[in-house]
Order: structure tokens, then sequence, then C-alpha cells
């Protein structure tokens, strides 16, 4: 594996061509094996084993980012609730090109849930983004993802979530590193298995994401032959100072 100098990787003690044989004791043979892992522990201590120079090392890593998903017929969710207004961060949302179809935009930071495909990305898209401007830079403690399940394919949710601390609007070249930072890479991973989908990005510990003024969601198409994208509903960034969770 490649670490870079001061990633958070290499502030775990993982080393340069270190090999992942397995972490909290399951077999990892691919990335998704890992990732899967990781999120099962929802931020309890991971132990991760390694081949370090034909030597297997194990790596106890307790800071790490960290997926919750949850799926419900109806908009209640237990784990991951919809919050009213004074429980997020206000923002203002704006679409990378091409522009969304169907609803309005500003619809993902209204507190509503819609049996719709909302500003949904056009079919083809593959590179669309959502951009939040929070005003100023603020402490996130999580971020929160809902979808609809419009026509039994558009629940699944596939995105890179990006931060950028920037004083003016960053843009959106995310690949750039001097100016954002990628906190997950995302994917619910198939068709979901009830009308809404939630996920929520957190940091193990109850630690902050970090510090950020811009989000930006660079996401993907989910059908198979890469066409459709997800029925996006709303994007909720949750403060530090007022997160309630585990």
């Amino acid at each position: 594996m490649n670490v870079p100098a001061g990633s958070p990787a290499a502030n775990a003690g993982f080393q340069k061509d270190d090999v992942i044989l397995a972490c909290n004791g399951q077999p990892v043979r691919t990335v998704k094996d890992l990732l899967e892992v990781r999120d099962q522990a929802a931020g309890k201590q991971l132990s991760v084993s390694v081949n370090r120079k034909q030597k297997q090392v194990t790596i106890e890593v307790t800071d790490y980012v960290y997926v919750v998903a949850e799926y419900q017929p109806t908009a209640d969710f237990k784990f991951i609730p919809l919050r009213p207004s004074a429980g997020v961060l206000p923002a203002k949302l704006v679409a990378g090109e091409p522009r969304t179809s169907n609803e309005p935009i500003d619809i993902l930071t209204d507190g509503k849930l819609a049996n719709n495909y909302g500003p949904v990305f056009p079919n083809g898209v593959t590179d669309g983004m959502n951009k939040l401007d929070l005003g100023a830079v603020k402490s996130i403690a999580q971020v929160d993802t809902f979808s609809y399940n419009q026509n039994n394919n558009r629940g699944r949710q596939r995105f890179a979530l990006y931060g950028s601390s920037a004083a003016s609007d960053p843009g959106w070249k995310v690949e750039d590193a001097r100016v954002f930072t990628p906190l997950v890479d995302l994917d619910t991973g198939k068709p979901a298995p009830a009308d809404f989908v939630a996920t929520s990005i957190r940091c193990s510990g109850g630690r902050s994401l970090g510090n950020y003024r811009w989000l930006v969601w660079a996401v993907f198409p989910v059908t198979q032959d890469n066409v459709e994208n997800t029925a996006f509903q709303e994007l909720q960034v949750i403060p530090a100072a007022v997160r309630t969770d585990n």
C-alpha cells in the first residue's frame, strides 16, 4: 500500500508496502472487504494485521472515518433521523455542470424527504457534483445523506465526499490536494431494499470529521449500465457542538 507522509494511514502506523491481511479477525482481500469491516466496527477499535517485510504486524486503529447506513420504508429513520433545521448547519447549495433535473436544487436542504427523483443528475452523467457552502469554517461532527429508491434503483448512494476550508469558493477540482481533503468514498453497494436510504459519515470516538467551510459530493451512476444517478433527497451537516449520538 502507498502511505503518504502525514496521512491518516501514516499516523495510524501503516508503512509503505504493507499488505493488509485481516481486520478484526476477518480476512481482507479487497478494499471493499476492508471498508465493510470498518463500517461494521462503527467507531470501535480496529485491529489490522499486515504483512511487513515478510513479518506479520498488528496495528491498532482508533481514529478513523466510517459510514452508518439505514434503510426504511418511510422517512422515519431510527439511527439517522432527519433533523430539524435547528440541529443542522445552514448552508447554500449549488450543483456543478451539468445542472440537475426535476426538482429544484434547494430542496436538498429543506429538511424534507419526498417520493420522487429530487434534483437528480440526468442519465449518462458520470461526474455530477453538489457543493455546500457553510458560510464559514465549521467543526463538523457528521454528514448525513438521504435518498429515495425511485423506480427501485435510485436509492443506492455512490459518492466521494470532499471538504475544503478555503476562504473563497474552491471550485470543483476535488483532486487538488492543496484545496480539498478527501473524507470518504461511499457506496451502499446494491439496490436499496427499502424506499428511503440514509447514510451517516462519522469519526470514531465522537471526534470531529474536521473543520471545513465547503463540502462537495462527487457522485457516480448507480445502475449496472452506469447511466442512472441517485435520487438524492436531503444533505445534512451536523455541527460538532450538537452531536448527540455515539
